[in-house]
This record gives structure tokens, C-alpha cells and sequence, in this order.
């Protein structure tokens, strides 16, 4: 039977409509879980939250079962379609659903007698049986969210995330406030199932079996690397919450998983670029240079989401010494942590874009050996750091300094590749990481304003908002001014297609 494409939620946008949709429904479902996560930290112990940190990345590393067969499906769905080779992406949808669920079902066994048989606590071992859950229905819901990301099917993905946001504040609020530190583990699975009947409404998760180890092979050769590379990516954002867990302990993780916690909220909309710019590049490939490549779908985003992320960063560094010891006293000592990686975390944001272009010309292995290089660059400072007696706050300048290290590197390792290279690229490099000094002279000459006002807190923070926000709308008028801010093409994708 010959598959027939997925049916779109209206006609196919621009990439640049696709990235608000994407990004704007993100950035909804991370405010309302901002909101909703809060009850984490409000309602258990440093200590019980730190065990919740580190429960938690049992399922988001268990999400790598499929060795990079799922990756797969975003790049070849769009190239299938664009061939009209449907029946190719139907066999691939059902040979990666069945591999995957075979490997989380396997891996859910394994930690459920881990849960049943080990010397642990109460706590650790009923909270790795509610993990064990999660990772099965996360195969199940993360293969469907795939395929709408592979038909480009951006909007249905934006509604997804709404949905998700709502779900999880009805979860949340009902669970964590009725069982506590289980009640958080449970809600996300809680989450999921809601998601998934959507899905089965919406007739995006029909289960399809089938298990072609041909097709299996082939995907997991090509999405393997990506994987590999998003998986050392993974490493190097939670090695910081390992290495705290072995030298500090589960409190020192809770105040430091704050910082965590928020730091992933602000990455949504640079991944929402990634995420559509990838799927363009692959529909793409072939039609251009790597060089054009290059400019296009990397250097243009790194700029736009250098661009973009003082706007979201600079106000959340002001916000929380504020707000932290106002709404979660117990947590007032992972602040500083907290504004440390908040800055640190713009390096890993403009780094984002540089993947696509590895998967596409297939380096990504070269990609995964460098992020792996400041994986180990961020252990050694870490515990170094900390034996100085810097504690999480040196964990957190350990971060950023691996995540600028690793950007730099993959970026240098690209120009290095490509046959030829796009004009002004040095110019395009200094604009994608010149706000990042700009941000911190602003903040720095805030905070000594603050110091001088010597206001109140919260009359202080307003007056700091203000001049903030006075600074970012200077700068980007100065972007317009020097073109770095495509106005006119901005308003060319406001213009209905005849």
C-alpha cells in the first residue's frame, strides 16, 4: 500500500513562519512550566529536588534508544517526500516505532529490577520504577512528535506544545501538590498519555509494526552520528549535575538544578531554529554549495539567535536575586550559580544551528569528538573548581566555558572543511558573539547602578528592567542600521504567496 503524505494543518509556510510557530508555542510551554516547576522546588527539600534532577536524567538519556534510527526520520522524511516516494516513509516510520519500543521496553525491564533488587533508598528506588514507565511512553510520544517535525508539519507541533502546556499545569498542580517528590515523577508520564490520545485523535500515532533490518541499518548509519553528537551534546549539559552529585551531594544539585531548570526554558526558541532550519537544509541538500549552505542555514540563525538571546537572558539574571529569595528562601544560595549559567548558556544557544550542517554533509562524528573533548574539559574544571572551594558556583563558570569552547571548535572545524567560504565571514563572526560582551557590560553597569540607587529590591529591579530594555531597543536599532536584522525580508514573509 502506498503511503500517503501527512496531511497538513494548512498550507506549508516559510521557514521563518515555521520557526514562530515552533518557537512561539515553545516559549508558551516553558512559561507555563516555569510556573508549574516552581511547585518542585516550593514544595520539596533541596535535597529531595536534587534527587529529582538526577532521577530525571534517567529517561532523558533512555530517549537515545534508538540509536539514532529516529534521527533519521527527520532528515529522510522531507527528502522522501519531496520525491513523492511515500511507501519508503511509510516502512521507515514502522521499522523505527518497533525498534524503538523494543529498546525502551527492554531498558524499562532492566531498571525496574534495579528498583526491585537494589541496596538504595525507598526514595531512589520507587522514584527509578516511575522512570522505568516513563521511558516507554516517551519512545511512543518522541516517535510521533518526530514525524510531524520530519513533514515540516510545524503548526501541529506548535499545538502539541500548547497542549503539553496546559497538561503538565493540570498535572503538576494536582500531583506534586497531593504526593509531593512522586507526584513530580509521575506527571510527566501523566503528561504524555494525554499527549499521545491527542495524537491518536489527531491520527498522528497510528501504530504502524514492522521491523525491516535493512531500513533499520541504513537509518541508524545515518542517524547514528546525530545521535551520537546530540548525546555527547547531553553529556556536556549534565556531567555539571554528576560531578555534584559525587563531590557535593543532592542538595547542592538542588540549588544548582534551579539554574539548570531555567537555563533549558531559554534554550527552546534556539533549538525551535535548529529544529526548522535542519529539515530545510536536508530538503535542500544538493541544490547549493556548502558554502551557501553554510551562510543560509548556520551563520544567518547564529547571528539572528545571538540577536535574541541578550532579550531573554539579560532580564532573567536581573529577575532572580530578586524573586529567588522572595518566592524559594531555601534556594537563595543557587543564585548566583543560577545567573552564571544563564550567561554561559548564550555560547551553547549560538552553537545550536552548527549540527544541521554536520548531519548534512555527514561530519557529525568529527562534531560528537569534539563536544565528548569539552565534556572532559568540563569534568576536570569542575572538580578542579570545586576543590578550590568554589562549590556549584565554579561548576557553573566550568559550563560556560565549555560550552563556548565546544561552539568554537565545531564552528572553526566547519569553515576548515568547506571547499569555499562565504563572503564576510569574519564580520558574521564577530556579530554573533559581540552581544555577549555588549550583555555583560550592560549587566555589569546595572548592577553597580542598583548598588548606587540604594532603593529597595523590587523599585531597584523595575529601574534595571527599564534601562535594560532601553539598552536592547538601542542595539537593535544599531542590527537594522547594519543590516543585520533583515527587516525587508521580514516583511517579504508577512506577504500572502499569490
Amino acid at each position: 500500500m502506498t503511503m500517503q503524505p501527512l496531511p497538513r494543518p494548512g498550507t506549508a509556510t516559510s521557514p521563518l513562519v515555521s520557526i514562530l510557530w515552533f518557537a512561539s508555542s515553545n516559549f508558551f510551554r516553558q512559561g507555563i512550566a516555569a510556573a508549574t516547576t516552581l511547585l518542585r522546588p516550593v514544595l520539596m527539600t533541596p535535597e529531595l529536588f536534587g534527587l529529582f534532577t538526577a532521577l530525571r536524567l534517567v529517561p532523558t538519556y533512555a530517549d537515545y534508544m534508538h540509536l539514532g534510527a529516529r534521527d533519521s526520520m527527520r532528515y529522510l522524511i522531507p527528502l522522501y517526500e519531496a520525491r513523492g516516494e511515500h511507501q519508503r516513509i511509510q516502512e521507515l516510520r514502522a521499522t523505527v516505532l518497533t525498534s524503538s519500543v523494543i529498546g525502551a521496553t527492554s531498558l524499562a525491564l532492566l531498571l525496574f529490577i534495579l528498583a526491585l533488587f537494589s541496596d538504595w533508598g525507598t526514595a531512589e528506588r520507587i522514584g527509578l520504577a516511575i522512570c522505568a514507565s516513563a521511558v516507554v511512553l516517551d519512545a511512543f510520544y518522541n516517535h510521533f512528535f518526530t514525524e510531524l517535525k520530519g513533514f515540516q508539519a510545524f503548526k501541529e507541533v506548535g499545538i502539541n506544545n500548547y497542549l503539553n502546556a496546559v497538561a503538565q499545569l493540570v498535572f503538576n498542580a494536582v500531583l506534586i501538590l497531593s504526593w509531593g517528590f512522586y507526584g513530580a515523577l509521575i506527571a510527566q508520564s501523566g503528561t504524555v498519555i494525554v499527549l499521545l490520545i491527542y495524537m491518536a485523535w489527531r491520527g498522528h500515532a497510528h501504530r504502524r509494526w514492522g521491523l525491516n533490518l535493512g531500513v533499520l541499518k541504513a537509518a541508524i548509519l545515518l542517524g547514528g552520528p546525530s545521535m551520537l553528537f546530540d548525546l555527547a551534546l547531553l553529556m556536556m549539559r549534565s556531567t555539571d549535575r554528576l560531578v555534584i552529585v559525587q563531590f557535593l551531594g543532592y542538595q547542592d544539585l538542588g540549588y544548582y538544578g534551579l539554574g539548570a531548570m531555567v537555563m533549558g526554558y531559554l534554550l527552546h526558541i534556539p533549538g525551535a531554529t535548529r529544529e526548522v532550519m535542519e529539515a530545510r537544509l536536508f530538503q535542500d541538500h544538493g541544490n547549493g554549495s556548502p558554502a551557501v549552505a553554510f551562510s543560509q542555514f548556520v551563520v544567518q540563525p547564529m547571528i539572528m539567535v545571538g540577536l535574541t538571546m541578550p532579550v531573554l537572558i539579560g532580564p532573567v539574571v536581573l529577575f532572580l536575586p530578586a524573586f529567588i529569595p522572595w518566592l524559594l528562601p531555601d534556594y537563595a544560595a543557587g543564585v548566583p550559580s543560577t545567573q552564571i549559567l544563564m550567561l554561559g548558556g548564550y555560547f551553547l544557544a549560538v552553537s545550536f544551528p552548527i549540527r544541521g550542517i554536520l548531519a548534512a554533509y555527514g561530519w557529525q562524528m568529527w562534531g560528537a569528538a569534539m563536544i565528548l573533548g569539552s565534556v572532559a574539559l568540563h569534568a576536570g574544571l569542575s572538580i578542579m573548581l570545586i576543590r578550590l572551594g568554589l562549590g556549584i558556583d565554579g561548576v557553573a563558570i566550568s559550563a560556560g566555558i565549555s560550552f563556548a569552547a565546544a561552539g568554537l571548535a565545531l564552528f572553526l572545524f566547519v569553515v576548515a572543511r568547506l571547499p569555499d567560504r562565504p563572503p564576510g565571514l569574519v564580520r558574521q563572526g564577530l556579530a554573533t558573539v559581540l552581544p555577549f560582551p555588549l550583555m555583560l557590560a550592560v549587566l555589569f553597569a546595572l548592577r553597580q547602578f542598583g548598588d548606587w540607587l540604594t532603593w529597595t529590591v523590587w523599585p531597584t529591579l523595575l529601574a534595571q528592567l527599564a534601562l535594560y530594555g532601553l539598552a536592547l531597543l538601542l542595539g537593535a536599532a544599531f542590527a537594522a542600521w547594519v543590516g543585520l536584522i533583515p527587516l525587508d525580508r521580514l516583511r517579504r514573509q508577512k506577504t500572502p504567496r499569490p
